[in-house]
């Protein structure tokens, strides 16, 4: 399984928005947390004046997760606490995990959805009883290298459909009992 055995590295951050002022991100809904999907790190968005004086080990990166806003931990909710001008936002990094998925003759068992150049394939459903199932494969899970090698989402799909025993390199956001939300 896929599991991982320690908690992965969170850490607060206060963002405030001046009038005008864009937060900096893209993201969206991912197995009940926010993705961040991409970062707009000029110095017009709060993201981009964070990033920018932030300690490297506590800059937000596109691939991080966002598991609670002002201590909300619902994804609706913590949408809606972005569009104020003063929150705290609680940042995951996600786990990395290899995993090998022995298909055979049958599919690997998973849906995908993914923009072309993307560095990632989002797994957006796992059939029950699958080589994917199986493995410890999840929804929300994202594919960042097939076989070791990484690239853009359309080179990674190449790649899935080679071989019947596959690595993955997956990228999720930890389980609820490894974050600290409070």
């Amino acid at each position: 399984p896929i599991d991982a055995p320690t908690a992965p590295q969170t850490f607060l951050v206060r963002l405030h928005r001046d009038a005008g002022l864009d937060v900096g991100m893209r993201f969206e809904a991912v197995a009940g947390r926010i993705l961040i999907r991409g970062i707009l790190n000029g110095p017009g968005t709060c993201l981009g004046r964070y990033n920018g004086a932030a300690p490297e080990n506590h800059k937000i990166h596109a691939g991080d997760f966002i598991v609670a806003v002002d201590g909300k931990t619902d994804p609706q909710q913590m949408r809606q606490l972005m569009d104020s001008d003063d929150f705290e936002i609680r940042i995951a990094r996600p786990i990395f995990a290899k995993v090998v998925v022995i298909r055979g003759d049958s599919p690997l068992g998973f849906h995908v959805k993914y923009s072309e150049h993307s560095k990632s394939v989002d797994i957006s459903e796992v059939v029950a009883g699958s080589a994917a199932d199986a493995a410890g494969i999840k929804s929300g899970d994202r594919i960042v290298a097939v076989n070791g090698k990484s690239g853009t989402a359309s080179e990674l799909l190449v790649e899935l459909k080679q071989g019947d025993s596959i690595e993955l390199t997956i990228a999720r956001c930890a389980p609820p009992e490894l974050l600290s939300i409070a």
